[in-house]
């Protein structure tokens, strides 16, 4: 007995050699060949760079380039109508901090700006010359921002965001014409970080949207109820915006549904509510308040949470439809494991690819919590902090301003709203900093 025992020691000494990292290189690898790594992180690294199904962000930049030729669209049509009252109702314009400089073009060089946009979206979705394009539309569609401060909108700025996002994702390796005309630039695969780049971000705007909502006046039904009472007069769902049941409905419904959702679309098993919750909340958005293209962009977003080979099943089920089920059955492209991820060294590309990654969204995580730092004060009266922070329609303001010029003891009220747009009036007197730009702007004339 004891010998048997001692041989059944032996066998699983030689077994735990057998699986030991020592033992696992491929045939023909020489130990100089295999890392080891020198600490736990290490595999993780090496899993950002494991490659996965490339169809899920060709599909997005498709669905994003046809989402901003539309938004541009929407500044050329009816003659440019968006265009002028965005920009060319008054000489005098709200400006950024930093930015005082950037002012509108001529009109008649705005419109030959804005088809060259419309002209760039297109190629991005086609995938022409798309990192030149990503380039030119970030910067193109920033100065338009950057116009008109009384013209914010947080989507606007979601928009350059992940505009910036789309310069650094290799979006143009599937499905492009650039992949056509150049096979170098072709692949199937995308390395893993490159989805993560852009879910954190996604991540980042609904969890800040439901965590600012958590304030005395949201949990009261304020705006809410106030907005909700004026449309009441909308076919079949108006009646309900009068019953306070329909306020807390919306107005808690929003805080958790913008904390969790986030989250939810990142879990298998919770992809699918989350999906239907999104699109409950975006398409009521649309319909109740009319957002412009914030519900299309963020249903289009939507997408990137699928599993990475999902446009290639939604092509295969296509031409199943069609032909008939003449087709192979849908094989999904194997996801890589963690768990079988094998160390490697990590290349110096690698790692300032990873390191512009982490910087660019840990300054996107404490940016929208300045005002807790530098201000001591209400970012929901002082407006300090107010941008960029995902405070997205959480407040209604009704304020009024009256402008006094004084000169040799003499006071003479100055018809400011003969001097600007409604919205820069009505932005202007609840914005204590525009009112200084706009008081400035008089003493110059």
């Amino acid at each position: 007995k004891m010998s048997e025992a001692r041989q059944r020691t032996t066998k699983d000494k030689e077994k735990d050699k057998d699986l030991s990292p020592e033992t696992t290189k491929a045939k023909g690898e020489t130990e100089k060949d295999f890392y080891q790594p020198k600490w736990r992180a290490q595999q993780f690294l090496s899993y950002a760079f494991a490659q996965e199904d490339a169809a899920i962000l060709g599909f997005f930049r498709i669905v994003w380039g046809l989402v901003m030729f539309f938004e541009i669209y929407t500044h050329i049509a009816n003659d440019f109508n968006k265009a002028k009252v965005s920009w060319y109702l008054t000489d005098f314009h709200f400006k950024y901090y930093g930015f005082e400089w950037v002012e509108p073009m001529p009109p008649e060089v705005m419109k030959l700006f804005l088809y060259f946009l419309l002209v760039v979206s297109f190629f991005i979705a086609i995938g022409f010359f798309y990192r030149t394009c990503a380039v030119i539309f970030f910067f193109g569609f920033s100065y338009l921002f950057l116009i008109e401060a009384a013209m914010y909108l947080n989507h606007f700025y979601l928009i350059i965001i992940l505009c910036f996002q789309m310069i650094v994702l290799p979006c143009n390796v599937i499905w492009s014409i650039d992949s056509l005309l150049d096979p170098s630039l072709r692949s199937s695969t995308i390395p893993k970080w490159c989805m993560w780049f852009i879910k954190a971000e996604l991540v980042i705007v609904y969890t800040y949207a439901g965590v600012v909502k958590i304030n005395i006046d949201w949990l009261r039904g304020e705006p809410l109820r106030h907005w909700l009472h004026a449309r009441n007069n909308l076919p079949i769902v108006g009646r309900l915006f009068d019953y306070d049941s329909t306020i807390f409905f919306f107005s808690y419904g929003g805080i958790i549904y913008d904390i969790t959702v986030g989250f939810l679309l990142l879990f298998p098993r919770t992809l699918k509510l989350a999906m239907a919750m999104s699109l409950f909340f975006h398409f009521t958005n649309k319909i109740v308040f009319n957002i412009g293209i914030f519900p299309y962009m963020m249903v289009g977003s939507l997408t990137l949470f699928l599993s990475p080979s999902w446009p290639r099943w939604l092509i295969t089920s296509f031409k199943d439809m069609i032909k008939g089920k003449t087709q192979e059955p849908f094989v999904p492209m194997k996801e890589p494991s963690y768990a079988r991820t094998r160390p490697r060294k990590i290349t110096l590309k690698e790692k300032l690819q990873l390191l512009l990654v982490i910087t660019f969204l840990i300054h996107q995580l404490l940016l929208p919590i300045r005002h807790f730092v530098f201000y001591n004060d209400d970012v929901a009266w002082t407006e300090h902090g107010h941008r960029y922070s995902w405070r997205m329609k959480l407040r209604d303001k009704d304020c009024d301003a009256s402008i006094f010029m004084f000169s040799n003891g003499t006071s003479y009220q100055l018809p400011a709203n003969l001097m600007l747009t409604n919205r820069q009036h009505m932005k202007m007197a609840s914005r204590p900093e525009m009112m200084i730009q706009f008081a400035h702007h008089i003493a110059q004339i």
